[in-house]
């Protein structure tokens, strides 16, 4: 970690120093190419130049009436905002210091839990409690370690990519690839969005290059890279890490993108194994595919009921 930052975080100054230095000038080419290709289009007949200059004015005008009169309720929600960020850092640093100390202490804890398990449980399910709590931890260990893993992975081999291409920033554009590939699904779209808006004020045309080496990044990603390091070990259906996504990113945010699959990883194999328990302990198959229509196992695994006779027979 210490030798990525060290390499990392220079480059990442030196790309934002540029940045800050440039981006006025690539705004002025980016309009003026924008100009030029529109000028020579009939089907269009705005100028670039005119709408920013109206949209400055605009602006301008903005400032000098509207945002006087709205600066009082502005500053009540910068004072509820510092107010949520400074209890943010607060329970940040307190679950810190809580983390470390459980850490310490871990052995003796996972001892109490146990102990307590034999207490309230019978022997049977104390032990399939700790199974499950295990591998739960399993889970949550491949999905995150694995992720991250693959994560650095996929940002080095941006870096190598966007370096090939010749496209501006390539440590910036790598590190934001990288770190929002992390985030299942979504992950990759919220990483190509900032990135393709640098290359375009710097090279438009090179935005086809970028787009075209992001969406094949990403397919290399989601179908070669992701299933070799994380494996099965989540075993969780595409569909239902869609699922878990939405719905975690819905209630949680970014937290419930990442960790949304791997929670949802954990019920779906807990309600798994409670759906094969039962339908052993009714001598039926628990495989899905024996579920299928035209199925022929599941007809001869089930029985048929003798008929009774009737009285008059």
């Amino acid at each position: 970690m210490y030798l990525m930052a060290s390499f990392l975080f220079p480059e990442l100054v030196e790309s934002l120093a540029n940045i800050s230095k440039t981006l006025p000038k690539q705004i002025d080419s980016f309009s003026l190419w924008a100009s030029h290709i529109l000028a020579n289009n009939k089907f269009f007949y705005i100028n670039p130049q005119e709408l920013i200059s109206s949209a400055t004015d605009h602006l301008t005008n903005w400032l000098q009436t509207s945002l006087t009169k709205r600066i009082d309720v502005w500053l009540g929600f910068i004072k509820s905002g510092l107010a949520s960020t400074f209890r943010v850092v607060f329970n940040v640093v307190i679950g810190f210091a809580c983390s470390i100390y459980m850490m310490f202490n871990r052995e003796k804890f996972l001892a109490q839990c146990k102990k307590i398990l034999y207490a309230l449980l019978k022997p049977e399910k104390a032990i399939t409690v700790m199974k499950f709590s295990k591998n739960s931890l399993e889970i949550f260990t491949h999905s995150i370690i694995g992720k991250i893993i693959d994560s650095v992975i996929l940002g080095f081999i941006c870096f190598a990519g966007v370096k090939i291409l010749n496209i501006p920033y390539p440590v910036l554009i790598s590190v934001i690839i990288g770190i929002t590939n992390v985030i299942p699904f979504f992950g990759p779209w919220l990483g190509a969005i900032p990135c393709a808006i640098l290359v375009l004020l710097t090279n438009p045309i090179q935005v086809i290059y970028f787009g075209l080496f992001v969406l094949a990044l990403q397919q290399f990603d989601a179908n070669f890279l992701t299933p070799k390091i994380v494996g099965e070990y989540i075993g969780l259906p595409a569909f239902w890490v869609l699922v878990s996504c939405l719905v975690g990113g819905g209630f949680y945010g970014i937290v419930g993108l990442i960790l949304g699959p791997p929670v949802f990883a954990i019920f779906y194999q807990l309600f798994s194994s409670l759906i094969s328990y039962k339908l052993k302990d009714k001598e039926l198959p628990p495989e899905t595919s024996n579920y299928l229509a035209g199925s022929e196992v599941l007809e001869n695994t089930i029985k048929p009921q003798p008929v009774q006779e009737s009285r008059d027979e």
